[in-house]
C-alpha cells in the first residue's frame, strides 16, 4: 500500500507536503522544546558520514539528488537519485546579512554536531557537481533540515512516512540501515506545539540567539 493510501485512511484525505521546505537556524535544534518527533533526531556528523559511505563516498552525491529540473538548475551533474534520498536545492540564508541565495543550486542540510565555536556541521549538494560535502556552517545560517530515525525495521529501499509537529506528513526511505526523511522539513511548531518564530528581516536574522525559521526569499510560493 502506498504512503498516500495509508494517509488517506488516517486523515480521510491526501496530505500534501512542500517542495523545498523551510530554512532554519541552529537555535531551533538546540531549543529544549525540540523540533523532532519521538524516535527521530536531527542527524549527527556520524549519521551523515554513514550515509555518504553507504552511497559510495564523497564523489557519489549525485545518487542522493533529485533528477527533476524543477528542483535543480541544469546541468544537475551526476544526479541519479538511485538512493531515493531525493535531495532538493532549497538554497540558504546567509548568517551575516540575512540574504537569500542559491535556490535550485545548493541543497544544504543541518547536523546537530558542533564543528568549532558557533559553527555546526552540515552536508551539501550542488547543481554543478556530484560531490557529497560535509562542512561547517554558522549557527545563524538558514539551512534545510532532514531527520533520521533512531532505528528502523525497514530494509534498504523500503519506504514509510514521518508525521511532524504540525501534522504534516513526509515520505521516508531506508538507505542501507538508516531511515531518512526524503523530503525537506517544513515544521512551524516545536514538539510542545509552541510556535517557532518566523523572521523575515535580514538584519534581525543575522543577530538571532533564539530559534527561527524562514521561507526562501520570504515568499511562501517557495515552500
Amino acid at each position: 500500500m502506498s504512503v498516500e493510501a495509508v494517509l488517506t485512511g488516517i486523515y480521510g484525505t491526501s496530505v500534501k507536503t512542500s517542495d523545498y521546505g523551510l530554512l532554519y537556524n541552529n537555535f531551533v535544534i538546540t531549543d529544549v522544546r525540540g523540533i523532532v518527533g519521538l524516535n527521530w533526531r536531527v542527524p549527527t556528523y556520524d549519521d551523515v558520514a554513514t550515509l555518504r559511505t553507504t552511497l559510495g563516498g564523497i564523489t557519489f552525491g549525485g545518487d542522493a539528488k533529485e533528477v527533476s529540473s524543477k528542483y535543480w538548475t541544469s546541468p544537475n551533474t551526476n544526479a541519479t537519485n538511485s538512493s531515493g534520498f531525493s535531495a532538493r536545492g532549497g538554497g540558504y540564508r546567509a548568517h551575516d546579512t540575512g540574504a537569500f541565495s542559491s535556490l535550485t543550486e545548493l541543497g544544504i542540510f543541518r547536523c546537530s554536531t558542533n564543528f568549532v565555536g558557533d559553527y555546526y556541521y552540515g552536508y551539501q549538494f550542488a547543481y554543478d557537481n556530484g560531490t557529497f560535502y560535509i562542512v561547517g556552517f554558522h549557527e545563524n545560517t538558514g539551512l534545510s533540515l532532514r531527520l533520521i530515525k533512531e532505528s528502523t525495521i525497514l530494509s534498504d529501499g523500503e519506504t514509510s512516512y514521518y508525521i511532524g509537529n504540525d501534522g504534516k506528513v513526509y515520505n521516508t526511505i531506508c538507505i542501507g540501515t538508516q531511515e531518512w526523511m526524503s523530503q525537506n522539513l517544513s515544521e512551524t511548531l516545536y514538539s510542545n506545539l509552541d510556535p517557532i518564530s518566523e523572521v523575515t528581516d535580514g538584519g534581525i536574522w543575522s543577530v538571532l540567539t533564539t530559534g527561527a525559521f524562514c521561507v526562501y526569499d520570504n515568499n511562501w510560493i517557495n515552500l
